[in-house]
């Protein structure tokens, strides 16, 4: 089935419906390319990460379309001396963001915007979003940027991507993980502490029998939805730190200007079946660190490179090339079996990685 198939299913569909005729054909069209999307990715076989059945969109969906041609922006009058925005902005067309304090979003009426300034310099912009992260509403757009013209220098380096560490660099260079950090640990100790506090209200309910059986409505009590409401607070304040860390990695790694940075492609879903790991892979985020890195990458014009999948890069000795089968996970230290080699095994796969992407920059 095309998109255009399903559109025209849903547009007879959706007759049975009233409150589907509360908002434009735009937003509607807009969630239907989400879902036509995730139907694309479910039925999609050749995907290295498998996507799950869509799930119905619920009254707390935390991510919803918001059409683009009728976001538009709120002024103060008595501040603006130009006639012809005092005359859009009095018929309620859009105006420039440059002189925004609020925005209308269809359906839902004027919302104060709380940082203005991020909205300046905006002339155009695509696909508008409103998401919620646990505390704040955020309104997202997409922009176009031109890629920046800087003058590139001829080093080339590898990162090394680890659990110990977050990321070593051919040139020695360490970036701690942020999981193992004192404010780290009591925050996750404090979450837990939550989680079982919430544990008990439901244990609680059940013992009483005011749970809800099978096929009824569960309906959460105000007591119940209080430590929710802090766990999610506390899961959006972690994810944020974490995601601060990993762009600061990044920027770092790319403020000298190289020539081509080289990281592994990792098989993520591979690694999470080992369950002892599993957490720690999930918590290091290498998916958003290969994303970032990318695209900071292709802001700048340094070449990206990702290594083969099954490029031994830690087993390799970098002096000789031998490759040492027998390296196990738990050995920290590389000692080569052929030359007496010895590096620290995440410094040797960083260096492993710079001379493979050396080698790959001279053959093309």
């Amino acid at each position: 089935m095309t998109y255009f198939e399903f559109k025209r299913q849903f547009t007879q569909d959706k007759k049975g419906y009233p409150f589907l005729l509360e908002c434009s054909n735009q937003t509607l069209d807009g969630a239907m390319r989400d879902a036509f999307k995730a139907y694309e990715n479910f039925f999609d076989k050749s995907r290295k990460k498998p996507s799950g059945y869509p799930k119905y969109r619920t009254r707390y969906a935390k991510k919803f379309y918001v059409r683009y041609d009728k976001l538009k922006a709120g002024i103060n009058l008595d501040a603006v001396n130009d006639k012809n925005t005092i005359s859009r902005a009095l018929k309620g067309k859009a105006v420039d963001f440059d002189i925004t304090k609020r925005v209308y979003l269809e359906c839902i009426g004027w919302v104060k915007v709380a940082e203005p300034e991020r909205f300046i310099g905006i002339k155009s912009y695509k696909n508008p979003r409103v998401k919620f992260d646990g505390k704040y509403w955020y309104l997202t757009v997409a922009v176009k940027s031109e890629p920046k013209h800087i003058l590139l220098t001829d080093e080339v380096i590898g990162v090394d991507l680890g659990i110990k560490e977050l990321a070593v660099t051919s040139g020695g260079k360490h970036y701690a993980n942020i999981n193992k950090t004192a404010k780290m640990r009591k925050l996750e100790k404090k979450k837990k502490r939550l989680q079982k506090q919430s544990a008990r209200k439901y244990q609680a309910r059940r013992s009483d029998g005011t749970a809800v059986t099978k096929g009824e409505k569960f309906e959460k009590s105000k007591n119940q939805k209080k430590p929710e409401a802090k766990i999610a607070v506390l899961y959006r304040r972690q994810a944020n730190i974490r995601h601060t860390h990993m762009c600061q990695a990044v920027s770092d790694l790319v403020k000298t200007h190289p020539k081509a940075i080289v990281m592994e492609n990792l098989n993520v879903m591979g690694m999470l079946k080992n369950g002892k790991l599993a957490r720690s892979l999930q918590e290091q985020t290498f998916g958003s660190m290969l994303k970032q890195t990318k695209w900071k990458c292709t802001q700048l014009g340094i070449e990206f490179i990702q290594a083969d999948s099954f490029y031994p890069s830690s087993k390799r000795c970098n002096a000789c090339g031998y490759v040492h089968k027998e390296l196990k996970l738990s050995d920290r230290t590389y000692e080569c079996p052929g030359c007496g080699y010895t590096k620290d095994r995440d410094e040797n796969a960083a260096n492993n990685l710079r001379d493979y992407g050396k080698l790959l920059l001279l053959t093309v």
